[in-house]
């Protein structure tokens, strides 16, 4: 389901410093806790969501995490009271930790930028946690020095504290500016009608949904480790994914010689391809691309891609063959 569908009002894309709001309960049953207004940060784009709690009538319900469906759902902790419907409450970020993933996610930018100014290299995956993070370039073989050249590049551009700033523009707007997507493919959907710029002033802008501080200065040292290989690491993906669809009955999956993405053929498992994309997204939460997007002969085949990490595109396989196996 689109995002612009949901009831929650997004707090943290207008003011990303917000820490504590008030709000009314929507709805509260086994898929989550749903407000009007919200500073959750769902997860995205390598990001974890936030945790927190809400207080209501004297008691405290903590919330583990938030996640992405027909609405955007607060999940909370195991045997916590649950907030009816109506209900008045006052939410609360843990601030260590979404602070420290802003600082992060600003860092991983000032990285992106800098292997793709002095590289000219596209981002391929990544996943973070505070203060530790994993970026992955298309860089068939590593340079001499990189990672010291990469190390101090970056945080020369930390020192000279860049102004971060954060626009919405519509898509063709946003589209237009040159390298505006800095993955190896583009994970913004085409029923995103509005999309928001996060602009390293001087050194890097991107479309991107995650939370960040206001200025380089304020992300501190970047260490740069174990570099590795990204054709290892693409092939590495390449066969998870490929391996783990051909394990779901009725789906054929060939290995591609290229590119970040797979097309399954799923004419033997009782799903059309445009109901399936519909599903995998809107009940696990997993963006696929039906093959009739690409015409009347795409019927039968779905797209995937595999720019992510091997950790996510081991969760998405997982949900999909349980849905997928749901109506076999």
């Amino acid at each position: 389901m689109p995002e612009a569908t949901w009831r929650t009002h997004r707090l943290e894309l207008d003011d990303q410093t917000l820490r504590e709001w008030d709000a009314t309960v929507l709805a509260c049953d086994e898929s989550g806790i749903v407000l009007d207004r919200s500073a959750f940060y769902p997860g995205g784009g390598g990001q974890p969501p936030d945790e927190g709690v809400l207080l209501w009538g004297g008691v405290q319900t903590r919330i583990a995490g938030a996640r992405k469906g027909d609405d955007l759902y607060l999940i909370p902790a195991d045997g916590d009271p649950l907030p009816p419907p109506g209900t008045a409450v006052r939410g609360a970020i843990q601030d260590d930790r979404r602070t420290a993933l802003m600082r992060t996610h600003s860092g991983l930018h000032v990285l992106c930028g800098v292997v793709f100014r002095d590289y000219g290299s596209l981002v391929t995956g990544g996943n973070m946690e505070p203060y530790q993070a994993r970026m992955d370039f298309d860089l068939p073989q590593l340079p001499e020095g990189f990672k010291d050249a990469v190390q101090a590049a970056c945080n020369a551009e930390i020192a000279a504290g860049r102004r971060i700033d954060v626009r919405v523009l519509p898509r063709d707007d946003a589209f237009a500016i040159p390298d505006i997507i800095r993955t190896a493919t583009n994970l913004v959907p085409p029923e995103v009608k509005e999309v928001r710029i996060v602009d390293i002033v001087g050194l890097d802008q991107q479309a991107d949904g995650g939370t960040h501080v206001a200025s380089t200065a304020q992300i501190g040292r970047i260490e740069v480790n174990n570099p590795g290989s990204a054709v290892d690491l693409r092939d590495q993906r390449r066969d998870l994914v490929v391996d783990g669809l051909n394990r779901i009955q009725g789906v054929r999956c060939q290995r591609p010689k290229g590119a970040f993405y797979v097309f399954p053929n799923i004419t033997k498992t009782g799903w059309k391809s445009k109901p399936l994309a519909d599903a995998l997204l809107e009940q696990a939460g997993v963006a696929a691309l039906s093959g009739t997007s690409f015409g009347a002969y795409g019927e039968g085949y779905i797209r995937f891609s595999y720019a992510s990490s091997t950790e996510n595109i081991t969760e998405a396989l997982g949900r999909v063959k349980r849905l997928m196996e749901s109506r076999q």
